[in-house]
């Protein structure tokens, strides 16, 4: 499964992940949208197979510099220190400075 893009249905079933069509003075523009969301231009309607192309070889690049989701969401080793308390630390001071000494 890959986390970037969309499956394309239809018309649209020939373009690559990630590229978007932007018309402007009657000229169709492909962009690409980069996995921090930002927008380029890759192309006109004149050179769609370079544009196609150049969006291929992006999406293999981003895809390659992927992290599986397990290795995000896999526990790490915490160490309490000063600047980076536990859970329970934070509690246990948070309740001995409440000014309003609810529950």
């Amino acid at each position: 499964m890959n986390p970037m893009g969309r499956k394309r249905a239809g018309r649209f079933s020939d373009r690559p992940k990630n590229v978007q069509l932007n018309s402007k003075g009657g000229v169709i523009y492909f962009r690409y949208v980069f996995p921090d969301g930002t927008r380029k231009v890759i192309g006109s309607s004149e050179d769609r197979a370079d544009a196609y192309a150049k969006a291929e070889a992006l999406n293999g690049y981003f895809a390659s510099q992927q992290t599986s989701i397990s290795d995000l969401i896999a526990p790490r080793q915490t160490v309490a220190t000063p600047h980076n308390p536990t859970l329970p630390t934070l509690i246990e001071e948070f309740r001995q400075h409440d000014p309003s000494g609810r529950r």
